[in-house]
């Protein structure tokens, strides 16, 4: 996927700090880029290459794509391509990388397996490694390419390699089987890491520089779960449930913070709220990131998991997003889909919400499950409706409720994989009929996901090999991007589905239960007949309890952290669980919490103090600093939130004492200069930061340098009186520097350009700005301007000054002098400042103060 998702991707972090921690290996990162940059880099004749070095990537061994949605595969063959690796698997060379796949997908790997040698089933911590090495030793030992995958399929648990298998047609369905042959293993069962703990999650990851989905430190507390929801496909596929220690959680947030800057963690899991001691553990991370004015957030938060406590600790720096997520919007269908929520627990959690503080709310519906009717569907706004109402009582003025509705896709290795897919036009009914019921409820917003997209995403999901050619055919014919709303075409994919003469009904429709299905030949450990059994249950409406912590000694109840109590249930899925040694652990991390709590000493933490009272600013005596950097290179492409996010977090990793606003979302004391567009250099640029502590100037520059990132450079600091006029009032004149590739226009030529301007007297320029064009004169602002011709290149050098509170950007000029933007062009803002006495005076120098 894109950069903005990719980056934010758990799975990524921990196989890629694992592999590089291996003196052996290196791993590198690629994303997909979007289209204009696809179509830049092949004008250009550029391979698509990693972040770290540069390589293409046909020169690494192994090149692996975690597929976290079916939509996203028409991606790994843009990548394919670009990165000068043939698409199909059986088109590469003995020379070319091993090509592997990972992720929920290859649950059912058949529809892509022909552009994969390899797909790697289940966790990746101890299998990714073994196959890796095993690799490097056979290629060194001289062992070709398709005895190498032979022999790592036999011997990594959890690979599946297409070309060892054969293949059969059901003549009844059409549908195409896997089939065993020769000595790979049938079924191929996932790889399964039974304990964490000896992979700690990765406190160093790399730092964006850009903005991300998830812009924190993520850290995974539990992996697996419990719940049972017969529609999901990661609660069979993650089975069992794994947690990792309090202990290890709270220093990997705290670690995590340190090295990379962020001023938020967030705790994640299937089902955080299964955590065994979640508000003891928030309770403990909280004594640690309130004095630092960092806030905590935790997904996947069930209905059951929200408690007062627990929302207290949460709001207690910054809110972050709230979410509830019933599915359904009746209880009958709620025991079908085995949702264990009530609308007593809706009503509870949003209710505590809102009296926390929170004054939007988003919840999460699906329609197209299997036996929902319309008074299920219309139920969903009715639920909607009760929320809102919660909020007017008991939230703050102007509450929000956001209603994001999407359609159930069946997957595999899921309960409800039998089930048919709702058809386009049901679905789009259905959407309607929500959007009647809540078109004239104000405070209530309603998302729907695109029926067609789903649809494409079902054939994906369930379809077998023969979808590879109609996969690479909507590629040929522009297929990027499915899963981004921009770039999904219906149409294509049926031209696609057309031209390769294949029906996608057979992939739609339910399915008998005694039937083989396509990826039968893949063990998920959860057994056929368990999934079988449960899929029945829920078309009977029957609600089972998830399989829950072992009960204490003598004691059949076990106590839930949201309240009232569940049995000890075992459904013998096919998983060996030692549920005494689950148990042992349980209590123990439980211990090990509320110590950590007990050791945090202040009062207000222990009152959770911060929730519902805002926080006070950073008392004085306050230091203040006026620090002088230059932004160049490829930073120059970084906007000026990103570069103001950036520095905060460089700031963060040097550990200064930073001063931090009131009021309930406090913010570093930091105010920067006048922006740099995007795209122009600076080569002083200021920023006045206020710190608890005096600093030696320095010291803080020598900080600042280590741990900003490439393109960035502290050129000097001074401390600054705490009354002196921020640095935009400071700033009256910006000097340029506008510098033209050779051949784009000569000095003489430029020059005569800005002459004719200059005789007309006025230099209009038209900007258009909030869907309004404006157009004003420029030869007011422009100060002074000279042209010289160094090297054989063209340079403009000029002072902009205001005109009527308004600034012309560089770029605009450009545009108006030469009719567009000629390649290798470079801005530079080299000063900014005022005239004082006749002199320029930049903010730093002491006599402009």
């Amino acid at each position: 996927d894109a950069y903005e998702i990719g980056m934010s991707h758990l799975g990524l972090r921990i196989l890629y700090a694992l592999l590089n921690r291996d003196p052996e290996l290196f791993a590198e990162r690629v994303y997909c880029p979007f289209p204009d940059l696809e179509r830049a880099l092949r004008e250009a004749g550029l391979p698509l290459f990693s972040l770290e070095t540069r390589t293409r990537l046909a020169d690494f061994d192994v090149v692996g794509f975690s597929l976290q949605s079916e939509l996203t595969i028409t991606n790994v063959l843009t990548m394919l391509e670009l990165g000068g690796i043939a698409l199909g698997r059986c088109e590469r060379a003995e020379t070319s990388p091993l090509v592997i796949a990972g992720g929920p997908v290859v649950f059912n790997p058949e529809p892509a397996s022909d552009f994969f040698d390899a797909v790697l089933v289940g966790d990746g911590e101890e299998a990714l490694p073994r196959l890796l090495h095993r690799d490097a030793d056979l290629r060194a030992a001289g062992v070709g390419r398709a005895e190498r995958l032979a022999c790592l399929a036999r011997e990594v648990e959890g690979l599946y390699v297409p070309a060892l298998y054969g293949t059969r047609t059901d003549v009844r369905t059409g549908r195409i089987h896997v089939a065993p042959a020769g000595a790979a293993p049938l079924p191929v069962r996932k790889a399964l890491v039974a304990d964490l703990e000896p992979y700690p999650f990765p406190a160093e990851t790399p730092v964006p520089r850009a903005a991300v989905l998830h812009d924190r430190v993520s850290v995974e507390i539990a992996r697996g779960c419990t719940e049972g929801c017969r529609f999901c496909q990661a609660g069979i596929v993650y089975r069992p449930v794994r947690e990792r220690t309090p202990r290890s959680i709270v220093n990997t947030v705290l670690a995590g913070l340190e090295r990379s800057g962020f001023d938020e963690a967030s705790l994640t899991a299937l089902s955080t709220a299964d955590y065994s001691c979640l508000t003891p553990l928030a309770r403990a991370l909280m004594a640690e990131l309130a004095p630092r004015r960092t806030a905590l957030s935790v997904s996947s938060l069930r209905v059951y998991g929200v408690t007062e406590a627990l929302a207290r600790e949460i709001a207690r720096v910054r809110k972050t997003g709230f979410t509830i997520a019933p599915e359904a919007g009746t209880q009958r269908l709620r025991d079908v889909i085995n949702k264990g929520v009530t609308d007593v627990d809706i009503a509870t959690a949003a209710e505590i919400a809102f009296t926390s503080g929170w004054n939007r709310i988003k919840l999460y519906f699906m329609i197209g499950l299997p036996t929902e009717t319309d008074s299920d569907v219309l139920a969903i706004a009715e639920t909607a409706v009760r929320v809102h109402e919660i909020g007017r009582r008991f939230g703050p003025r102007g509450v929000r409720v956001v209603v994001s509705v999407s359609s159930f896709v069946p997957k595999a290795s899921a309960a409800f994989q039998w089930a048919a897919f709702d058809g386009v036009a049901n679905l789009e009914r259905k959407q309607a009929l929500l959007r009647e019921q809540l078109r004239r409820r104000r405070g209530i917003e309603l998302k729907c996901h695109d029926a067609r997209m789903s649809r494409v995403e079902a054939i994906l999901s369930r379809g077998d090999r023969r979808l590879g050619r109609v996969i690479a055919h909507a590629w040929r014919h522009g297929a990027r991007f499915d899963e981004w709303s921009d770039g999904f075409s219906a149409a294509r994919w049926d031209e696609a589905l057309a031209a390769c003469a294949l029906d996608p009904a057979p992939f739609l429709a339910a399915l008998p239960v005694a039937e083989e299905l396509v990826w039968d030949h893949i063990d998920s450990r959860v057994t056929k007949g368990h999934l079988a059994r449960d899929f029945q249950r829920g078309l009977a409406a029957r609600f089972v309890p998830p399989c829950e912590k072992p009960p204490a000694a003598g004691r059949g109840d076990v106590p839930r952290e949201g309240g009232g109590t569940a049995k000890l249930v075992c459904y013998a899925c096919g998983l060996d669980c030692d549920l005494q040694a689950i148990g042992r652990a349980r209590n123990a991390a439980g211990e090990e919490a509320r110590a950590m709590v007990a050791a945090a000493t202040p009062a207000d933490v222990a009152a959770g103090r911060g929730a519902t009272v805002p926080f006070e600013p950073t008392p004085g005596p306050l230091h203040r600093f006026r620090v002088c950097y230059a932004k160049t290179g490829l930073a120059r492409y970084l906007s000026h939130l990103e570069v103001a996010r950036l520095i905060e977090r460089a700031g963060n990793r040097a550990r200064w004492p930073v001063a931090y606003t009131g009021g309930f979302h406090p913010h570093p004391r930091l105010a920067f200069g006048p922006a740099l567009s995007v795209g122009v250099e600076g080569e002083a640029e200021c920023f006045d930061v206020e710190l608890t502590e005096d600093w030696d100037p320095e010291a803080l520059q020598e900080r600042l340098n280590a741990t900003l990132h490439d393109g960035f450079r502290v050129r000097a600091v001074r401390r600054v009186a705490a009354k002196a006029p921020p640095i935009e009032a400071e700033v009256e004149r910006q000097a340029f520097v506008i510098r033209l590739e050779a051949g784009a226009i000569g000095a003489a030529e430029l020059e005569e350009r800005l002459a004719q301007r200059r005789a007309a007297g006025r230099w209009p320029v038209t900007r258009e700005q909030d869907r309004r064009t404006r157009t004003f004169d420029v030869l007011p602002m422009l100060v002074d301007s000279a042209v010289t011709c160094p090297d054989g290149t063209a340079e403009w050098r000029f002072t902009l000054a205001a005109h009527d509170g308004r600034w012309v950007k560089p770029r605009e000029l450009v545009h108006a002098l030469l009719g567009g933007w000629p390649a290798g062009t470079r801005i530079t803002r080299l000063a900014m400042g005022r005239l004082v006495d006749g002199r320029f005076l930049q903010p730093m120098d002491a006599e402009a103060r």
